[in-house]
């Protein structure tokens, strides 16, 4: 048997919201493993490649989904440079934001499922895993790209003085629903259209302007919506969304965004890609898992395929 390593990000909303949560992982875990506590971002990368020289036969990241996209990008250059095998891996919830663990069909606490991990894993059980695809944008790997709609969503969203989480993302995708009805103030803030040169293996799209562009290998995108329905259809493609409709069109046929159907309109393009570039003349907000970026140019392929314990 190997080596139990859970990363812990205390800076993680439930987390920090939680401080004694420290403590009862790593009392969990007793002699079975070790914690790893990371406070600095400058961290990840030294801890990557110390979990890479290590027999690590189970990992677990506790932390939202920008966590474990943080941990991601330290953790996959440093497997693949070492060439060893990524091992299983177990999203525990401990971020407001774990859109990619709901995805999953992670539905424990970060305490119980841990609990539940170390009790079987010492009576000699086999976890079941699934091939997970990763997205690789620019430098970092996910599982969510957005930008466009998505990420003024997301604007509104940590610019609340309330505790983010998901009843926070519900609140506020109500308030855009009643806004796009009514054309209020937040309506124009979500409703901004960028100019970019996108290219869709190798073919160009010819959009006058784009609303949003998402693209994931997990199918749900928050709050029960399963936009990237497609996104587990093939192994080595990850499924993309781009379209210039307009909120007011795009609500006009929510309950499909909302049941994993595809959306109807000109300029709209839904389906599996390989590689997707997007280049414009200003540097472009965009989001990995929740955590938020900037560039002028993205390249977005396939990553690593990383097993993730289902059961």
């Amino acid at each position: 048997m190997g080596q139990l390593a859970v990363v812990y990000n205390p800076h993680a909303k439930l987390n920090k919201k939680h401080p004694e949560r420290l403590e009862r992982l790593t009392a969990i875990v007793g002699d079975g493993g070790v914690v790893y506590e990371t406070r600095q971002l400058d961290e990840l990368p030294r801890l990557g490649q110390e979990l890479a020289a290590l027999d690590i036969d189970l990992l677990c990241i506790c932390g939202g989904d920008g966590t474990n996209q943080l941990v991601l990008t330290a953790l996959l250059p440093a497997y693949l440079a070492a060439q060893r095998p990524i091992p299983p891996i177990y999203f525990l919830k401990g971020g407001s934001m774990n859109t990619i663990g709901w995805s999953l069909g992670l539905r424990f606490s970060a305490e119980s499922a841990l609990a539940s991990l170390i009790a079987r894993r010492r009576q000699g059980e086999q976890f079941e895993t699934a091939p997970q695809n990763t997205l690789r944008v620019n430098d970092k790997y996910g599982m969510l790209f957005g930008n466009g709609y998505a990420i003024n969503f997301l604007e509104e969203y940590y610019s609340a003085n309330s505790d983010p989480g998901p009843r926070r993302a519900a609140e506020i995708a109500y308030k855009a629903i009643s806004s796009v009805i009514t054309r209020g103030d937040m309506f124009q803030r979500l409703a901004r259209q960028f100019r970019a040169e996108v290219t869709l293996d190798g073919r160009r799209l010819e959009f006058p302007a784009y609303g949003m562009i998402l693209i994931g290998t997990v199918e749900y995108i928050g709050i029960g919506f399963k936009s990237l329905y497609r996104a587990h259809e093939a192994p080595d493609r990850f499924h993309a969304v781009f379209t210039m409709l307009t909120p007011g069109k795009i609500l006009a046929q929510l309950h499909r965004f909302y049941a994993g159907r595809p959306l109807t309109g000109e300029c709209h393009v839904d389906e599996l890609a390989r590689e997707v570039i997007i280049r414009a003349e200003q540097p472009l907000g965009y989001t990995l898992d929740g955590e938020l970026y900037s560039s002028q140019e993205l390249n977005i392929t396939t990553g690593p395929t990383v097993p993730v314990v289902v059961r």
